[in-house]
């Protein structure tokens, strides 16, 4: 009995000098509106996402939805959202997005991918609902497996995309990894899709494998190019399993010289599968560090039979090419950006060696914090750098 009183006595201690410390909630999502699976939704409807805790920021109304404590995205496509006004409730758990307007017969995925508390806790496991404004949603499956060679793979977004890599409206489902590495992306409709599956690693909301997030696809012949999937109306594709892993930070000519012997070696991929002799006439990344680096590349080809062009997203363990298109950005024929690159242009290195030469080291001191630079140019021998 002396056992037993003591040990009472001692956790009684504990409880007083650390109130409930253990027991403390975690900032949650609880709900979402449209719910998951929903029909009939209106044409003009209200968003609702209710947390278990307040969320950071003012009751007030606001017609500008940029800088709210919660992060979304609509999909296929956010122009719905022009004329929304956002409300926070009383308590601060709840905000609603009104005058939502849908078009009629669509299906549609809202996804959440960050929110903050008034404590300025993080919500950063991605969240989403599926729901249409017709009288029923598509029956399609897509499930697997995804594996890392480190770290864990639980909470990483598996997102089902169309094949052509430059359209705004890309996405066509999602689906989050378990603690087994399984996922299952519902209601698919038929076509043609590349999977792809990539992790927000530092909870900021946005997946980054251009600064060394992780990101993997359904490549099963291990060529480094994505295997687009077919799905018939209804049909239920098991199997697409994948490895998700972080990019390594690469200069353009790098990653060209794994990228152009797919394109111009192979009539799978040559010109959309026409065959022969592309011409690369751009390069692009999003995140270039002080080296000239970056963990993804960004490259069009001009097709040998016609001014289409077929777009690359390249990292150094995965290719996605889009389906031929003219419209990559508004260009006609015989548009300058359609004249193919020389064989001797400018590598990102010494480019940003230029860059850095003419106030990028000087920028670089007084912001020691910003190693990130943009770089999209054609990368002639005589082009002019200036600090991004």
């Amino acid at each position: 009995m002396i056992i037993r009183y003591r040990f009472h006595l001692l956790l009684l201690i504990l409880l007083l000098a650390f109130p409930f410390s253990g027991f403390a909630q975690t900032f949650s999502l609880q709900s979402i509106s449209p719910a998951d699976g929903q029909t009939g939704v209106s044409t003009v409807t209200q968003f609702v996402f209710t947390f278990n805790q307040p969320l950071a920021g003012s009751a007030t109304p606001s017609l500008d939805l940029t800088g709210l404590a919660v992060e979304f995205e609509l999909h296929p496509s956010n122009s719905e959202l022009d004329n929304a006004l956002a409300t926070l409730s009383a308590d601060k758990k709840t905000l609603t997005i009104n005058n939502v307007q849908l078009n009629a017969n669509t299906q549609y995925t809202l996804l959440v991918t960050r929110a903050i508390s008034a404590d300025s806790a993080i919500f950063a496991k991605p969240t989403f609902v599926t729901f249409t404004t017709g009288s029923a949603l598509a029956t399609g499956k897509i499930s697997g497996k995804v594996t890392a060679p480190s770290g864990s793979v639980e909470g990483a977004l598996v997102s089902a995309n169309l094949e052509f890599l430059f359209q705004e409206d890309l996405y066509v489902g999602f689906a989050t990894v378990d603690a087994n590495g399984n996922y299952e992306i519902s209601h698919v409709p038929a076509g043609r899709y590349n999977v792809i599956v990539y992790k927000d690693e530092d909870g900021n909301g946005e997946f980054a494998p251009e600064m060394g997030e992780p990101i993997g696809g359904y490549d099963p012949d291990q060529n480094l190019l994505l295997d687009p999937i077919t799905l018939a109306d209804g049909e239920n594709k098991s199997g697409v399993n994948m490895e998700m892993k972080p990019s390594l930070p690469k200069t353009a000519r790098e990653l060209f010289n794994l990228l152009d012997p797919l394109v111009n070696g192979s009539a799978k991929v040559a010109a959309g599968g026409q065959g022969g002799n592309a011409s690369l006439v751009s390069i692009v990344t999003i995140g270039l560090d002080s080296e000239g680096k970056s963990g993804i590349w960004f490259y069009s080809y001009k097709l040998a039979t016609s001014d289409s062009l077929i777009g690359f997203a390249a990292t150094d363990h995965l290719i996605v090419a889009s389906s031929p298109t003219l419209d990559e950005g508004g260009l006609t024929p015989g548009d300058s950006l359609l004249t193919p690159l020389p064989d001797n242009w400018m590598d990102s290195d010494a480019a940003m060696q230029i860059a850095l030469q003419n106030g990028g080291d000087e920028f670089l001191q007084n912001h020691p914090g910003s190693q990130v630079f943009l770089l999209g140019a054609n990368l002639q021998p005589d082009s002019l750098f200036t600090p991004a």
